[in-house]
């Protein structure tokens, strides 16, 4: 077999195993002005509609979108966010959330700090700090 002919089979077969592993997400709820598009125009997005992994989705201010996978678990996007959803969910759209019990870590950013608290000089600081007079020459 010549090179072209198995680098247009290895081709093929790339695109048909992504194929495979496309993954397809159900509505479970909506809230504010959640937008998809896949290959048309942009459409409201509805509880119970499937939504293949290559659409985009756009999230509007105070919108949110929960989607259930194959395997039951949930997917929460929020608002304003647009990508795909199969790149939504890899970085994790969601974003982190911050519940009432979970644990805090301590920082100890202010103790690696070897300047001291000398603070920021500003202009009017400099200026409050100049020994003498500035004399104007007016003509």
């Amino acid at each position: 077999m010549s090179i072209r002919k198995s680098i247009l089979v290895f081709a093929v077969a790339a695109f048909a195993s992504l194929a495979l592993f496309a993954e397809n997400f159900t509505v479970k709820s909506v809230t504010g002005k959640v937008q998809y598009q896949d290959g048309g125009a942009m459409k409201a997005v509805s509880v119970g509609q499937v939504l293949p992994d290559t659409a985009t989705i756009s999230t509007s201010l105070n919108s949110s979108l929960v989607l259930t996978r194959a395997d039951k678990s949930t997917v929460t996007i929020k608002a304003m966010k647009k990508n795909t959803l199969a790149k939504l969910v890899a970085e994790g759209a969601g974003g982190g959330t911050l519940k009432k019990g979970s644990g805090v870590t301590k920082s100890n950013v202010a103790g690696a700090s070897k300047g001291g608290d000398k603070g920021v000089a500003t202009a009017s600081s400099r200026a409050s700090e100049a020994k003498e007079d500035v004399e104007w020459d007016e003509e």
